[in-house]
């Protein structure tokens, strides 16, 4: 069984190197029968990658790394409803870590200042705090930040350790914590470019994230260089001691099945106004918006409405 499920594309700005079709093109080579998208507090490329997969036979797992400051986690989509509680719960932390800075893993910007919206901002308290108002119908993977496991005991959904590739001098401590708290641990790799030399590219999109130079990057703003697109043999070589950690993903990848409608229409529903008034209503704030963003109302934009 083969599946990455923690995994970004270029949708995850200035950081990811992979474009969709990249992605899908790499998992057929290995053989992949599954994967997960998660990109860095958003879902962009959520509906490309699901018909793409799927043209493609494999099955998308829909999900996304959430991100406040320092403190990470990933959240997999078991139903519809978990992936609308996905959507909700980005749309929060957006609003608190607006995209345009730039967060290292020490939680600073380019220029060493607390990249938090406000002084003292409180990272772990501001995700915890939105995962136990938006974790329904989710599996949530655990590792980046310890105390997040804490702050996480109540929330309903299914979570587990997450053992990622690099961090491997941490595994003995979080399977100990694991143990303690009754969760599972799971074999990931946190993707962000598809071969070793990929990182170089991801370098320079990071340079340009902090408006350094590549000799001058800040400490904790590169992916580590295992953070490439790795086959199920090297997956099973790099776990060779932890086969429960393998097996997890199996289950993991069993629970979460998002199925998008992609064959019928879908328009705004106007709950204050009948059925039938429904289409005015839409055509009324339409000539509203085009009066405000083309004044001289020209005959191109026109006719795109």
């Amino acid at each position: 069984m083969a599946v990455h499920l923690h995994l970004h594309s270029f949708y995850s700005f200035l950081a990811g190197t992979l474009s969709i079709d990249r992605i899908i093109e790499q998992a057929g080579r290995a053989g992949y029968t599954a994967l997960a998208l998660t990109d860095t507090n958003n879902v962009t490329g959520v509906m490309e990658f699901y018909v793409k997969c799927r043209r493609a036979g494999i099955k998308p797992v829909i999900g996304a790394e959430l991100r406040a400051g320092p403190v990470r986690c990933v959240a997999l989509a078991r139903s519809w409803d978990g992936y609308a509680a996905i959507c909700r719960a980005l749309t929060e932390l957006v609003i608190s870590y607006p995209p345009a800075r730039v967060v290292t893993d020490e939680g600073k910007d380019a220029m060493g200042e607390d990249a938090a919206t406000g002084e003292g901002k409180d990272h772990l308290g501001t995700l915890s705090e939105i995962l136990r108002r938006h974790a329904d119908e989710q599996v949530i993977l655990l590792s980046a930040h310890e105390g997040l496991l804490s702050a996480l005991d109540a929330i309903p959904a299914e979570r587990f350790v997450e053992l990622c590739r690099h961090d491997e001098g941490r595994w003995p401590s979080l399977q100990r914590i694991a143990r303690e708290r009754g969760l599972r641990t799971v074999a990931t790799n946190d993707v962000y470019f598809g071969a070793p030399k990929g990182r170089k590219l991801h370098g320079i999109l990071r340079a340009i994230a902090t408006n350094t130079t590549l000799g001058t990057l800040p400490p904790g703003v590169l992916a580590p260089e295992t953070a490439y697109f790795i086959g199920e043999e090297e997956f099973q070589r790099c776990f060779a001691d932890i086969p429960d950690a393998l097996a997890a993903r199996r289950d993991i990848l069993d629970a979460c099945t998002v199925e998008f409608d992609c064959d019928s229409s879908k328009f705004t529903r106007y709950r204050d106004v009948p059925d039938n008034a429904r289409l005015q209503r839409l055509r009324t704030l339409t000539e509203e918006g085009f009066l405000q963003r083309y004044p001289d109302a020209s005959p191109r934009a026109r006719e795109r409405i």
